[in-house]
């Protein structure tokens, strides 16, 4: 029985160790995104342009695949729709650009219903520049992002978390951008 404590007390110790590191790191990631969840056909019902970059999505898998269903080709199929100015695919480097005027897009104040939002980070997985957009909803009085997340799919989630997400990646609130067509 004696030589049984110290393995019993070894195995509980592992255990709360195990479940403490859990805990911190799935606590952290769940703060980032606490209200993210997957976008649903009467989330862009109001808004053919939404429509028709969700019908896009769902036709190429419905999944991420990165440069042919990311982020930034579900927010150009948006722009496509909406304006004639856009003939290719958007990427996160060309709308955090000065080229965004050749575009018809502007900076905007606070977002409203159809503006995209876009920010640029250095990946810390990689070190390279990346980036991640989404287009802005609106519902009810509170502001949403439908954005193409990696890990996740097509989502939606507030606007704030959103923000929330970028600052925790090390990106500067003034270098958030909400872009709006003119």
């Amino acid at each position: 029985m004696r030589r049984r404590i110290p393995a019993l007390v070894a195995t509980v110790a592992i255990l709360a160790v195990v479940t403490l590191v859990g805990l911190r790191v799935f606590g952290r990631k769940a703060s980032l995104r606490p209200s993210m969840r997957t976008v649903l056909p009467q989330d862009v019902a109001n808004s053919p342009a939404l429509q028709d970059a969700y019908r896009k999505y769902k036709q190429r898998g419905g999944n991420y695949i990165w440069g042919t269903n990311d982020c930034s080709v579900f927010v150009s199929d948006y722009l496509l729709k909406r304006s004639p100015k856009f003939k290719w695919r958007l990427t996160t480097a060309s709308l955090d650009s000065i080229y965004v005027n050749k575009y018809n897009l502007y900076d905007a104040g606070p977002p409203k219903s159809g503006d995209i939002i876009n920010y640029r980070y250095r990946s810390q997985r990689t070190s390279q520049a990346a980036g991640h957009c989404g287009v802005v909803v609106k519902a009810d009085k509170d502001t949403f992002v439908i954005h193409n997340c990696a890990s996740r799919g097509l989502v939606i989630q507030p606007h704030r978390d959103f923000v929330q997400t970028a600052v925790a990646l090390g990106v500067d609130r003034l270098n958030i951008r909400t872009l709006r067509l003119k």
